[in-house]
């Protein structure tokens, strides 16, 4: 989105278009498939240092309580594959969350007593819920049909822009649906249309609506700015597609035959070949010239400690740590807070299965790199929350970060892989 003016009494939620330029796409042994492996270190070292700087400041994870960290980030994903094959219908979510000893363990959700004791397992603790994963993805599945019968039918083919998002959220066990504040009624109103069971819907108010957040007249590692029409954004991920090399971005940065121009070097990189936006954010550019190359490798930035190399693309574990690079605000962390969200950035544009997290975006990043502190890929960076004038949200306590998941992207093209760092 082209950055513009934003009426004084309106806070932007704001969709960073973080386009990072990863150009690693020739088939050679460092590229990969997608999926990955996790991390084979626990530690620290392994961590460049910028991300570890970032990490303390942004998470209060200090130096030593890394190890412990990516032991349980790498656990999160077999706990989570063991307890849907285990509980199935009663299986209610997995996430990441810190003990009152300050370590990380996986939490498993379980919505029939009966079956509790099939989850537990050493570093596992077991919740009791109400509701199944499978009904709330039920009820979000109502919202999404509904929403998507509004564009086909409803009054100008637009959702009330008064509500924002909608996702299911295991660690509430519940559907949550955020709204303009005292919008209560809207939403009300949108949940009893769709069908979806009233139950598992909670509703919360957020300052500032969706939108992106492209920053006009401004740009090849991840994070890098890259240039678009009048545009710019960030570089997502190199990616490889049989000998043609490319990397990824968000959709909403520009359109199917836009050149790009990596502003670093002054070169135009390439062209978009694919863009898809709304219902998805998501980017492919071809690096046709050959005067530049995308690195498995994403910037720390005003950290240091050189770029942190992308080692798969293993989706995160709810609650798990998270960073994020671009060329506005650099290198920042958070915790990844929702998937699957349903956000509603205005004017007909609402985006399905977006993650959401608390790492703070600026104007300008959009497309950029989502990436574990370990080097696991998830995704670039579509939008965020952003105070009424400002270009970025960092100086808020609970900044709101959207990105498009990179597993999708790669599933559209058979054959686009990830690459890697060597």
């Amino acid at each position: 989105m082209r950055k513009t003016q934003t009426p004084a009494r309106t806070a932007a939620l704001a969709v960073s278009t973080l386009s990072f330029a990863l150009f690693a796409m020739l088939a050679s042994p460092g590229a990969t498939a997608a999926s990955g492996n996790p991390a084979s270190g626990n530690s620290a070292a392994d961590i460049p240092a910028g991300i570890r700087f970032a990490m303390q400041r942004d998470l209060g994870i200090m130096p030593g309580q890394i190890p412990q960290y990516l032991a349980a980030e790498k656990r999160a994903p077999q706990i989570e594959r063991n307890a849907r094959s285990t509980l199935g219908d009663s299986y209610a979510g997995t996430w990441l969350e810190r003990n009152q000893r300050g370590e990380y363990e996986s939490v498993v959700a379980v919505s029939n007593p009966r079956d509790a004791a099939k989850a537990r397992a050493p570093g596992v603790q077991v919740r009791l819920v109400s509701y199944s994963l499978r009904q709330l993805e039920a009820a979000h599945a109502r919202l999404d049909g509904a929403a998507k019968a509004i564009r086909v039918t409803g009054k100008a083919g637009r959702l009330d822009p008064r509500i924002h998002t909608w996702h299911v959220d295991p660690m509430s066990n519940s559907v949550v649906v955020t709204t303009d504040p005292g919008a209560a009624d809207a939403a009300v109103d949108f949940v009893a249309a769709s069908g979806a069971d009233a139950r598992t819907i909670r509703f919360a108010e957020a300052q500032g609506r969706p939108q992106t957040t492209q920053l006009a007249d401004v740009g090849i590692f991840g994070g890098e700015q890259i240039r678009i029409g009048t545009g710019s954004c960030s570089v997502g991920f190199a990616v490889t597609l049989g000998p043609n090399e490319g990397y990824v971005t968000a959709g909403h940065c520009g359109t199917a035959g836009l050149a790009v121009v990596h502003v670093a070097s002054g070169y135009t990189s390439g062209a978009i070949v694919q863009s898809v936006f709304p219902v998805s954010d998501f980017a492919i550019v071809h690096d046709t010239f050959g005067w530049t190359h995308p690195e498995g490798r994403v910037l720390t930035y005003q950290f240091g400690g050189g770029p942190l190399p992308v080692v798969g693309g293993t989706p995160a574990a709810l609650n798990a740590q998270i960073c994020r690079s671009g060329f506005t605000t650099g290198a920042r962390c958070g915790f990844l807070t929702a998937i699957g969200v349903t956000v509603n950035y205005g004017g007909g544009n609402i985006v399905n299965g977006l993650s959401q997290a608390s790492a703070c975006v600026g104007r300008g990043d959009s497309g950029g790199s989502f990436i574990t502190p370990a080097g696991q890929a998830q995704g670039v960076t579509s939008g965020g929350l952003l105070p009424t004038g400002g270009n970025d949200n960092c100086a808020l306590t609970a900044p709101v970060t959207y990105f498009q998941p990179l597993q999708p992207i790669l599933a559209s093209i058979p054959g686009l892989t990830l690459r890697t760092s060597p």
